[in-house]
């Protein structure tokens, strides 16, 4: 696969993840959050909305530090369908 179709494949799982995440926020369902999918080492779709803190009306911002749980899971998630597919 060369890379504009690698880059293109992403690019089709993102659009699907960016609608997601759009109707999350716009809804309420999910205050603020950012995705960022990189592509041999470099960035090749990112996004970022939502409250970093809703009460006070503080914008999520590209350097907005977050906590997270359970990340764990979907990393292994992962690897195991990396292991799978060889």
């Amino acid at each position: 696969m060369g890379r504009r179709s690698e880059i293109c494949s992403i690019g089709v799982c993102c659009r699907y993840c960016f609608l997601g995440y759009r109707t999350y926020v716009s809804t309420g369902q999910l205050k603020g959050a950012a995705f960022t999918v990189y592509y041999q080492g470099e960035p090749v779709v990112e996004f970022y909305g939502g409250y970093a803190d809703e009460e006070a009306r503080v914008p999520w911002q590209k350097e907005t530090l977050a906590l997270y749980a359970s990340a764990s899971k979907v990393v292994m998630a992962v690897c195991i369908g990396i292991l799978v597919d060889r």
